[in-house]
């Protein structure tokens, strides 16, 4: 293979097209950026960028510092827009990033499509709308893929050895990203067929990763002892079947179906990329579905692995008697075979369907969140001087109530509701003040059953419902109820 075109080739120009159109949708993460009220683990990034850098309990230093760091440019108590600025950016930059590292195996043309399904896919819209740290661990994991892939598929050692290190480095931001090391690997050894360069790499590959594996086995194991020591488990198969279903909801069934088509096509018609990147993505869901075993894991811990899950659908787009449009990772080629008919209806069908979840989002989903903003200004609006406000999501009442906007993990202005919260009706009769609550009813099993009887007794006898904020979301309950008590 070759790293650069001879005088008669062309650059694909529907790529060129592709690409630019998934560049400019992928500005929409920036639109009603901070439209959406923060949820518990925005309002944690703030406070535990002031108070809590220096836990034993934070893994990931670096994103709070960059998230927090730049939104504090913008004021001493930023807005939701400004907390995530820097996810939005990432969220941005992550489109074009796939494109460039997915076209050793794609070609310039479906790894442009494969950009393209990133750039609209809801899930990635709503993580880069998120003051968190996910769209920077993706990110960091495609520069790693970009120089991995390349090493692996055209050769290069330096290149494989870098590019691992760099997805292995993604953890600073989130420990899911370790998990692409083993995926590309394996992705790597499945891919390599009768290529006996290829499987020579793969097995290098693989050699690396238990190096590696080795060499951070100390440095992984505190932040998966935190994460099962912190996460409910309702046991092995229940686990795997929550991640399975909360992968499907977000991911979407289209693309997982186009996904799930592409590589079977590629094990029967010997597809060497798209057995790849279904290896990639079968070896990266797994390490999570191992986890998912001992302590709950949602759709989030595997949000690393949507750029290849994109470009496995887009080896959908496949024609059975194409080649592989490669030319050493340059993205140019003698003339690709347009589209054909049907693929193309399958590609135009999964960007249509997204970019409908992505209005729905923008508008009457209103960002997928609770409306936790507006339940607790409404109450900061109705109560008055010494009346006792109760809720649940407790920081995120601090951050839009209390004095103190930085230390939100103490209670200052919201007496917290959670799964330390024990008898609160109990003490609420004793102060004898009028209480407001606010409460997530899908929150209540999350309580200690006693805890959760008492409190829906309280609601139920000694109060009354003075407000709904109601989510529109099927399949997914994001009301929030407000109560008063003393009335």
């Amino acid at each position: 293979m070759r790293s650069d075109p001879s005088p008669n080739e062309h650059p694909d120009r529907a790529a060129g097209v592709l690409l630019a159109l998934a560049c400019a949708l992928s500005l929409v993460r920036f639109v009603r950026l901070g439209a959406w009220s923060l949820w518990i683990d925005e309002a944690l990034t703030w406070s535990d960028a002031h108070h809590s850098l220096d836990s034993s309990e934070l893994f990931n230093p670096i994103g709070y510092r960059l998230v927090t760091g730049v939104a504090a440019l913008f004021g001493a108590h930023p807005d939701e827009a400004a907390l995530r600025f820097v996810p939005a950016l990432a969220g941005v930059l992550c489109v074009p990033l796939t494109a460039w590292a997915l076209r050793p195996l794609l070609g310039a043309r479906r790894a442009s499509w494969a950009a393209l399904f990133l750039a609209v896919s809801s899930w990635a819209l709503f993580w880069s709308q998120t003051a968190r740290f996910y769209t920077l661990a993706q990110l960091t994991v495609l520069v790693g893929a970009g120089f991995a892939l390349r090493g692996l598929w055209i050769g290069g050692r330096a290149r494989t050895y870098v590019g691992l290190g760099i997805c292995g480095a993604s953890a600073a931001f989130h420990p899911s990203g370790a998990m692409v090391i083993p995926a590309l690997a394996l992705g790597a050894w499945i891919a390599g067929g009768d290529d006996a360069a290829r499987r020579r790499r793969a097995r290098e590959a693989c050699l690396v990763l238990v190096v590696m594996g080795l060499a951070a086995l100390p440095l992984a194991l505190g932040p998966l002892k935190n994460h099962l020591l912190h996460k409910p488990s309702a046991g092995a198969l229940s686990g795997v079947v929550h991640l399975a279903q909360t992968v499907a909801y977000f991911c979407t069934p289209l693309l997982l179906a186009a996904g799930g088509w592409a590589a079977w096509r590629a094990f029967r018609r010997d597809d060497p990329s798209g057995r790849f990147l279904a290896g990639a993505v079968i070896a990266g869901f797994a390490c999570a579905a191992a986890i998912a075993t001992r302590a709950q894991v949602t759709a989030q811990y595997v949000f690393v692995l949507l750029p290849f899950v994109c470009g496995l659908a887009a080896c959908a787009l496949r024609r059975p008697d194409e080649g592989l449009d490669v030319r050493g990772g340059d993205g140019r080629s003698a003339g690709a075979a347009p589209v054909g008919r049907a693929e193309g209806a399958l590609a135009l069908g999964l960007v249509a369907a997204s970019l409908a979840n992505c209005a729905l989002y923008l508008t009457t989903r209103a960002g997928e969140r609770p409306r936790w903003r507006d339940a607790y200004q409404y109450v900061a609006a109705a109560r008055q001087p010494g009346d006792l406000v109760a809720g649940m999501a407790a920081p995120i009442g601090e951050y839009y109530l209390g004095a103190e906007p930085t230390d939100l993990r103490r209670s200052h202005a919201v007496a917290p509701i959670d799964r330390f919260f024990t008898d609160g009706p109990g003490r609420w009769r004793r102060d004898g003040r009028r209480t407001w609550i606010v409460v997530r009813p899908q929150w209540f099993a999350d309580l200690r059953e006693g805890d959760a009887d008492r409190l829906t007794e309280f609601l139920a006898r000694d109060c009354r419902m003075v407000r709904r904020f109601d989510a529109a979301m099927d399949g997914r309950d994001l009301d929030l109820l407000v109560y008063l008590e003393g009335e």
